[in-house]
Order: structure tokens, then sequence, then C-alpha cells
């Protein structure tokens, strides 16, 4: 965990060397929110490097949940889904247990994501349709949930996903003055919300994003492409 008051501050630091004034004229809230814009810039590239770069997984494992149990709901005759939770962002393993009539226990099924341009053929294909025997059926993403085609083969009694969660984002309203209240979409907070992960190389990556966004938003003739290139690539996190 990284204290929010020392990104805050380190924020501060990196604005102040480049314009003073940006620095002066910079509330509490604002700052906030140009480190929360950073955080989820830079957690969206990183997350779709998390399945094939071991140092990107090891950047955000604090985010990973792992052996979440999610009850299946009837769709219809052929499928099933389950809802995800509130903080979902990225499904990193899946499977359901599954009965058919009959059976006298419940089978793990693998599931298989599938694009929804390849549905239709692929739950007629003897290799990849659903089978209880196999123990194989498909699913795709559909909104806030996934659904888990069975084509009436047997039916889902619960979904076990590992998933990242969405990074919390952090306040500082220790650092208003007396009497101000921090209000952020209506909801006032009144203790820091403090970066959860504790990888030093992210979060100083985080606050050189905030930076050049910061200069964007105030209109520095800046080359934002070279800025944001040169923030990204120090670290080798983004996506080239």
């Amino acid at each position: 965990m990284i204290p929010a008051k020392i990104m805050q501050e380190e924020y501060r630091r990196g604005l102040n060397r480049i314009n003073t004034s940006y620095e002066q004229n910079m509330g509490v809230i604002d700052a906030d929110a140009f480190i929360n814009s950073a955080i989820d810039a830079v957690f969206e590239n990183i997350a779709i490097k998390f399945e094939r770069d071991t140092l990107m997984r090891n950047h955000l494992r604090q985010l990973e949940v792992k052996k979440k149990k999610l009850k299946a709901k009837k769709v219809d005759k052929d499928t099933s889904k389950v809802d995800y939770p509130e903080n979902f962002y990225m499904l990193t393993r899946q499977f359901a247990k599954a009965c058919k009539e009959g059976c006298t226990e419940e089978r793990v099924i693998d599931l298989y994501m599938i694009q929804t341009s390849d549905l239709s053929q692929s739950l007629r294909d003897p290799n990849w349709k659903p089978s209880f025997e196999w123990e194989q059926a498909l699913v795709e993403d559909a909104a806030n949930s996934l659904l888990i085609y069975h084509n009436c083969e047997f039916d889902i009694k619960e979904v076990e996903i590992d998933y990242l969660r969405k990074p919390k984002h952090i306040a500082t309203p220790s650092l208003l003055q007396t009497g101000c209240d921090y209000v952020v979409n209506g909801k006032t907070i009144t203790a820091d919300i403090n970066f959860e992960i504790d990888s030093t190389a992210l979060w100083r990556s985080i606050i050189r994003v905030a930076i050049v966004m910061t200069l964007v938003a105030m209109g520095d003739p800046i080359d934002y492409q070279l800025e944001m290139s040169n923030a990204m690539s120090l670290d080798k996190i983004f996506i080239a």
C-alpha cells in the first residue's frame, strides 16, 4: 500500500518543477482526480498484458480475486448466466460445476471463451459443442454477465472465477483545510484512501502520466504523444 498523501506530494513536486503556477493553483480534489485518471489509464494497459507477461502480472497480483463462486441462473433451456461482481474488470480463469438429469454427482466443466461471430458454428462443431461427457461448455461476455451455453445437455449449478478487480481511486481529505469537505460524485469522503498496490515502479509511473494529463488539461504546448511515450516507456508497462 502506498499512502495517498505521498502520491499527491510527488505529483505536486513534479508539477512544480515544470510550472510553479500549475501546482499553486491545483486544488486537493483536482490533484487526486488527475492521479485517479492516470491510475485507470495505467491499469487498463497493464491488464491487457496480465496473462502473458510475468512482470505485469506481479504488478497487479494484489488486484486478482481467486475462486469467486457465482450462482448460475437459467436464461433459457440452452443457456445460463452468472452476473459479474460489481468490482469486476477482467476474467483470468473460469470453470463450472454441472449436473445432468439422473447423475449422482456434479462434474467440473471447462468453460471456453468464444467470440460471438464464431458461436453458432462452434455450438454445432462436434469438437467444440457443449458436452457433459467431455466436460466442456462455451461462454461469452455479455454486458455485466457471463453467458454459458450448454445446449440443454446439462444444468449449470455454479461458476467459479478468478478475476482482476478494478483498482480503488485514492483520496486525500486529510490535506484539505479545516472546515472543507471532500466531496466526489455527491459522496463525502472523510478518511484518506491509499493506493492499494505496493509496486514503487507502478505508482511512480502513474504520477508521471498524471502530470502529462495535467499539462494537456492546462493547455500547455507539449508534444502529448512524446511525453506520454516517455512516461510509459520508463518501466515498459504500456503497450507499444
